[in-house]
C-alpha cells in the first residue's frame, strides 16, 4: 500500500495543480455570485432566451473544429510550437461557414418570428463569433506550456470583469437580457484575445506537424455529435417546453459544470506530465490511478450535496430553486467524471484517434437513444440519466482498450518515439 501511494506521489505536479486548484476556487467564488445576480434580476424566460441565443453559437462552433482545443496543450507539451497558428488558420476560414448560419438565424428571427431583441442578441454573436470561438482554444495553448500562474490571473480578471458588467447592467442599470448578453459576449470575446497575445508571445518555435490539421479534423469529426447534442438538446427544451424551462434546465447543469470543475484543475498537469514521460508511463501510471479517480468522484458528490442543502436556495433567486432538486439527479455523473477525464486525456494525447472516436460514437448513440426513448415521457430528469448512463459505457471501453489493446500508432509522437 505505501508503494503504491508513493508512486502516486510521482505522478502528480503538485505546484501547477495547486495553481489550477486555486482557479477552480476563484470561478466557483464567480459563479455563486453570477448566479444569484442573473437568478435575482432575469425571469427565467428571459434567460433561457440568452441561453437559446448561446445555443444557436454552439451548433454555428461545429464549423470552427471545436476539437482544436482538445488536442493543442499535447502539440505545445511536445514542443510543436508552431501547432497552434497551423490550426487557428485553418479554423478561421472554415468558420466564416459558422458566420454565415449565424447571420441567417439573426435574419430569421427579425423578419419571420418577429423577435427583434433575439435578432439583436443574435446579431451581437454573429459579429464576434470567430474571434470568441477560436481564441477562446488559447487557454489550451498555455496549459500545454504549463503557465498556469499566468491562466490563473487571466481568468480571473476575466470572471472579474464579468461579474462587475453584469452588476452594471442588471443591477444598476435594470436592463434586460439582451443588453445583459451583449455585455458579456463582448467581454469574453476581448479577454480571449488576450488568451491569445498572451499565450503567442511565449511560442519559441515554428514547429508544425504535418498531421496536425487531419488529427483535428479527425478528433472534431468525432466530437461533432458531442458538440452538437448540447447546444440542439437545449433547442429542443426551448422549442418543447419553452424559454422558463431552458432556463432553469441550464441553471441545473450550470450547478453540476462548476461542482465538477475542479477535477480538470486536478487531471490536465498530471495528464501533461505524464504525456511528457511516454505513452508506457502514462498507461501504467493511469491504471494506479483509477481507485483514486473514483474516490474523487464519491467526495465530489458527496459536496455537491452538502452544497446544495446550506447554500442553494441563498445562491438561487426563488423562481430557480427547482433547479436545485434537478441539480441532485444531474449530479450522478459527478461518480464518474474524474475517472472519464483522465482516461479521455490519455487517450487524445498518445494519439489513440481510433479507440477515441468508438468510445465516443457509443456515448453519442447511448445518448441520442436514451433522449428519443425517455426524455418524451419522464422529461429532464431523464436527460441526466441518460447522460450517466452514455458516460459510463464509454468509460467502460475506454477501460477495455487501454487494458487489453495493443497501442496503435499515435498521430502525436510521444517523448519516446521522438
Amino acid at each position: 500500500m505505501r508503494a503504491y501511494f508513493r508512486s502516486i506521489a510521482g505522478s502528480l505536479d503538485l505546484g501547477n495543480q495547486t495553481y489550477n486548484t486555486l482557479l477552480f476556487v476563484v470561478s466557483i467564488g464567480f459563479s455563486v455570485l453570477m448566479l444569484k445576480l442573473v437568478t435575482s434580476y432575469l425571469p427565467p424566460a428571459e434567460y433561457g432566451m440568452y441561453q437559446y441565443v448561446l445555443a444557436m453559437v454552439g451548433v454555428a462552433s461545429i464549423t470552427v473544429m471545436p476539437g482544436v482545443g482538445t488536442i493543442l496543450s499535447a502539440y505545445v507539451a511536445k514542443g510543436k510550437h508552431g501547432v497552434p497558428r497551423q490550426l487557428t488558420n485553418f479554423s478561421l476560414k472554415s468558420g466564416v461557414l459558422g458566420l454565415l448560419f449565424l447571420a441567417s438565424a439573426t435574419v430569421y428571427e427579425y423578419a419571420v418570428a418577429a423577435n427583434g431583441r433575439a435578432a439583436a442578441l443574435m446579431g451581437c454573436a454573429t459579429l464576434v463569433f470567430l474571434p470568441y470561438s477560436v481564441y477562446a482554444r488559447y487557454e489550451a495553448v498555455l496549459t500545454g506550456l504549463q503557465q498556469f500562474r499566468e491562466l490563473l490571473l487571466v481568468r480571473t480578471l476575466l470572471m472579474g470583469l464579468q461579474f462587475l458588467a453584469a452588476a452594471i447592467v442588471l443591477v444598476m442599470l435594470r436592463q434586460d437580457y439582451v443588453s445583459f448578453g451583449t455585455t458579456m459576449l463582448t467581454i469574453q470575446t476581448v479577454m480571449y484575445w488576450q488568451f491569445y497575445l498572451l499565450a503567442a508571445g511565449r511560442l519559441r518555435n515554428d514547429e508544425i506537424s504535418e498531421g496536425a490539421v487531419r488529427h483535428a479534423v479527425v478528433v472534431s469529426g468525432v466530437d461533432a455529435g458531442g458538440t452538437l447534442l448540447e447546444p440542439a438538446l437545449q433547442l429542443y427544451v426551448n422549442s418543447a417546453l419553452g424559454p422558463s424551462a431552458l432556463g432553469v434546465f441550464v441553471v441545473a447543469k450550470r450547478i453540476i459544470t462548476q461542482a465538477g470543475g475542479i477535477v480538470k484543475p486536478l487531471m490536465k498537469p498530471l495528464s501533461i506530465k505524464l504525456t511528457r514521460e511516454g505513452r508506457t508511463t502514462h498507461r501504467r501510471a493511469l491504471i494506479r490511478l483509477v481507485p483514486l479517480a473514483l474516490l474523487l468522484g464519491v467526495l465530489q458528490y458527496v459536496c455537491l450535496l452538502i452544497g446544495i442543502a446550506l447554500l442553494g436556495p441563498m445562491i438561487l433567486g426563488p423562481s430557480y430553486h427547482v433547479s436545485l432538486e434537478y441539480a441532485k439527479t444531474f449530479g450522478f455523473i459527478l461518480f464518474i467524471t474524474p475517472l472519464y477525464v483522465l482516461l479521455g486525456n490519455y487517450m487524445v494525447f498518445e494519439g489513440r484517434n481510433r479507440a477515441w472516436a468508438a468510445s465516443v460514437f457509443l456515448e453519442q448513440g447511448v445518448r441520442v437513444v436514451g433522449y428519443l426513448a425517455f426524455v418524451g415521457s419522464f422529461g429532464i430528469i431523464a436527460i441526466a440519466l441518460v447522460n450517466v448512463a452514455s458516460l459510463a459505457a464509454q468509460i467502460a471501453l475506454m477501460m477495455f482498450v487501454i487494458t487489453f489493446r495493443r497501442p496503435a500508432t499515435a498521430m502525436i509522437p510521444t517523448v519516446e518515439q521522438g
